[in-house]
């Protein structure tokens, strides 16, 4: 969009308001062929057979004389010289010397193409004693019927006639007929298929037409051929193809020995010299409707120029003096056709014509029009009311999906397309390598099916997203990658592998299958000997005795009694499970919480599975959150809250260095512009080197500082993670309920951090809605309003996890006995001394 506006200086409506208009129905000539004063007058037409012909003039007039338009603009009525219907379609209006009769040889004569017939009419005016007394009528001096349907016409003065305009129309099935004075008709037909017709020009300095074939090529022919009666069969002179349907073309001289052809494209904007030269070709990044092309001064000098004039799609007009923009401007409407003309107190007005029949001429402004913005009015948002508005769009929502058919939807779709995986590990010098194997057994005809992977998962020499087309029912469609793990966080990532399989089915639906492949342990873990001197320790307790040999069965593990060993494949770190000698109680340890973590939730999908198969399930609980997992938490976050605006204010000031090094270069710069070197630049340069070391300091620190929020960032989401699995083995009540869902759906998100807010900062009005629930106070709706506070945050998940871990200690105690209570604190004492007795003399 341009600064610059098309200035106005003239419009009018003209009486057809529908959407009838094209690049052919608009001309501008002289009101008389020998009139000096050079000015011009518009002829304008419609599909639906109005014709409007105006002279436009901004001439001072009294009161009385002026009107005003639809826009409230004040008009001189003078400016309408004749308006009619003629009740027959237009499809092309051009104005020339078409009769050389004593009567009509200094007067206007307009030829009207329609769809069967062509009509010749001279504009007669009678002058009147005031100027709104002029009188202008159209006389009727010929007409020529078809038999066919015509789509376009040129003139020209054919076989170098002086002083004659002859006319060539084309028709639909892309013959000609040439029409010259005294009714003399003669017919052509170009050679090859023209099953496609087009605009085509005329080229006065070599007599020759241009038309674009169906192949787009761009072919002249010499008017001498096509008019010998007797030479039925020609071929063009030259030839060249331009790649693209032209929308219009035109022809100036620019030199005694040269004409050029310009070409308006669908994409580009091409010049061709009436040898079959190409001259250039300017690729548009727009899209073009309509355009006009003029040379400025006479062919003969010199400093000839070339101006071309393209209006756009989104109201733009750009002005190129051959290939070059000079000017661009934005048009007041959107117009199909644009002329230059010259009038009554302005000389190279531009004329554009609206899709809707509004006519405007006007001129390049060469001020910036700067339109200010006005301010926004917010009003105040209303919590309450919001609410209201919310509850109701969802019980909308909830009302007009039936979720009864969500199951059926769900079967049927894997009824038509049936999915089947295999999952292998590799080890290779990279690592180990997973190979996923994805096995398509369609039961009916699908055009296509696109299976989408996880994204998280880092992917070697392999896509996450697949195309299969044109499935056959009863085939075998096999689809292969691979991927690997860097790090011990990713083994968060490579719980289980999300497959988004889309098709549609007979009926033209889309289905999307959603398929959640589970990695077993032995793809992450490998056997290995207990250890007693792990960091992290959880307990858990059972009412059924928890079947190892069955869970591990993957492991080819030996009957375990006491305890086992499972080692990470991409880490270092181990995990130990020690059971108890005489109650149902597991103790888990390990270095790493994200191990500790990965096993729970396969003792999690564990349970799923027995339930699903209907056997005894296992009931193993965790009494409350670790303290020392509490603490780690609390530090990790504050941690990576410092890192990150320690980040910031490193940024702050790279940010503030650049722009003052960038100010002080632009100010030395032009001031010692012109000069000769002096002795104070040895103190600029020293200057400017303790800058630069400046900011390859701070560069330096900040890429330290950004490996170490990495590296806190992984830890963080390693703490999450198993706090999740964590709660999600923690009984459950009427008091807790609510707090063990917040704190499930807080953490089910990976950790992610944005430039502008952290992680933490975007939990930070969730943790805030939990702390008052467990306070029993009202949320705050201002929250938003808050800047974030680190000690705020920390205090209050604190609280959070602190009230969840002594509730769920209460919860438990209620179901013991009162025995069992009492002797709590000296089973545990004595199981403690049992494990580690069990962990030494298996080491």
């Amino acid at each position: 969009m341009s600064l610059f506006k098309v200035l106005k200086w003239f419009d009018y409506q003209c009486s057809d308001y529908d959407e009838n208009y094209d690049a052919f129905l608009l001309t501008c000539c002289k009101l008389h062929s020998n009139d000096n004063n050079n000015k011009d007058i518009i002829i304008v037409a419609s599909h639906d057979g109005h014709l409007t012909i105006l002279q436009p003039s901004q001439q001072e007039s009294t009161s009385e004389d002026k009107s005003v338009d639809v826009h409230n603009n004040p008009q001189n009525p003078s400016s309408v010289i004749f308006e009619k219907n003629l009740n027959e379609p237009v499809i092309g209006v051009l104005s020339g010397n078409f009769f050389q009769t004593r009567n009509v040889a200094n007067q206007c004569c307009i030829a009207i193409l329609h769809p069967r017939k062509i009509a010749f009419y001279s504009l007669l005016t009678t002058a009147g004693l005031v100027e709104h007394g002029l009188q202008s009528k159209l006389q009727l001096m010929n007409k020529f019927e078809f038999q066919k349907t015509a789509f376009c016409f040129v003139k020209g003065g054919f076989g170098n006639v002086k002083n004659k305009d002859f006319l060539c129309i084309m028709f639909l099935d892309g013959s000609l007929r040439f029409f010259e004075h005294d009714g003399i008709e003669q017919n052509c037909t170009l050679p090859g298929i023209r099953t496609i017709p087009t605009s085509f020009i005329y080229v006065e300095r070599t007599d020759c037409f241009l038309f674009l074939s169906p192949n787009w090529d761009l072919e002249c022919f010499r008017y001498l051929n096509m008019s010998e009666t007797f030479e039925r069969k020609f071929s063009p002179i030259w030839s060249i193809n331009v790649g693209e349907y032209i929308l219009d073309m035109n022809s100036h001289q620019t030199s005694n020995s040269e004409s050029l052809i310009i070409l308006l494209g669908e994409n580009n904007l091409i010049c061709v010299s009436d040898t079959g030269k190409m001259k250039f070709i300017k690729k548009m990044d727009y899209t073009p409707l309509c355009f006009c092309s003029f040379v400025v001064g006479w062919y003969f000098e010199p400093d000839c120029k070339l101006m071309i004039a393209v209006a756009t799609e989104n109201n733009s007009i750009l002005i190129y003096q051959n290939s070059t923009l000079v000017w661009c401007a934005e048009l007041l409407e959107q117009a199909v056709a644009i002329r230059r003309g010259n009038f009554f107190g302005i000389a190279g007005g531009l004329v554009t014509l609206s899709p809707t029949g509004k006519v405007t001429v006007g001129f390049l402004g060469s001020e910036p029009v700067l339109n200010k913005v006005p301010p926004i009015n917010l009003s105040k948002l209303d919590y309450d009311k919001s609410k209201i508005e919310l509850e109701e769009m969802e019980k909308e929502i909830h009302e007009s999906v039936d979720n009864a058919d969500v199951p059926f939807i769900n079967a049927s779709a894997e009824k038509d397309l049936n999915i089947q995986t295999q999952l292998t590990v590799e080890s290779k010098e990279i690592g180990h390598v997973y190979s996923l194997r994805i096995i398509l057994l369609p039961t009916l005809n699908l055009e296509q099916v696109q299976v989408h992977l996880n994204p998280n998962i880092e992917m070697i020499n392999s896509e996450n997203v697949f195309m299969v087309k044109n499935l056959i029912s009863s085939n075998e469609y096999s689809l292969d990658t691979s991927f690997t793990l860097e790090n011990s966080a990713s083994l968060e990532i490579f719980d289980e592998i999300l497959l988004l399989i889309s098709f549609i089915n007979k009926q033209g639906i889309s289905r999307v299958i959603r398929k959640v492949v589970k990695v077993p342990l032995s793809k992450v873990f490998q056997p290995c000997l207990p250890q007693n001197d792990e960091i992290y320790k959880v307990t858990l307790s059972s009412e059924h005795p928890i079947n190892f040999n069955a869970m591990l069965s993957d492991f080819n593990l030996q009957n375990i009694k006491q305890s086992f060993g499972l080692k990470a494949t991409i880490s270092d770190s181990n995990l130990t499970m020690v059971l108890a000698k005489n109650t149902n109680r597991y103790r888990l340890q390990s270095n790493s919480l994200i191990v500790l973590k990965s096993f729970l939730k396969a003792l999690s999908n564990y349970n799923e599975e027995s339930k699903a198969l209907q056997t005894t399930a296992i009931s193993a609980k965790i009494k409350s959150i670790p303290v020392s997992i509490m603490e780690i938490l609390m530090t990790v976050i504050e941690k990576h809250h410092n890192l990150r605006e320690e980040m910031k204010g490193i940024m702050d000031t790279l940010n503030t260095k650049t722009i003052e090094l960038k100010f002080f270069e632009r100010c030395f710069l032009a001031k010692i512009h012109g000069k000769s070197a002096t002795s104070s630049i040895d103190n600029v340069h020293e200057l400017l080197t303790d800058t630069y070391q400046d900011i390859l300091s701070l560069t330096t620190k900040a890429e330290i500082i950004r490996n170490e929020i990495k590296i806190v960032q992984s830890q963080l989401c390693a703490t999450l993670c198993f706090l999740r699995e964590v709660v999600g083995f923690m009984s459950r009540n009427d008091s807790t309920k609510s707090i063990m869902d917040g704190i499930l759906l807080m953490t089910r998100c990976m950790f992610t951090d944005f430039h502008e807010q952290s992680q933490i900062e975007a939990l930070a009005p969730y943790v805030e809605n939990l702390y008052n629930i467990n306070q029993m106070k009202k949320s705050e709706n201002n929250f938003h309003q808050k800047s974030f506070s680190l000690p705020r945050f920390i205090k209050h998940l604190k609280s959070t996890l602190s009230i969840l871990s002594s509730e769920n200690a209460v919860s438990d105690e209620i179901l013991l006995n009162v025995k069992e209570s009492l002797n709590e604190d000296n089973e545990n004492v004595e199981e403690e001394k049992d494990w580690n007795a069990t962990i030494k003399s298996i080491i």
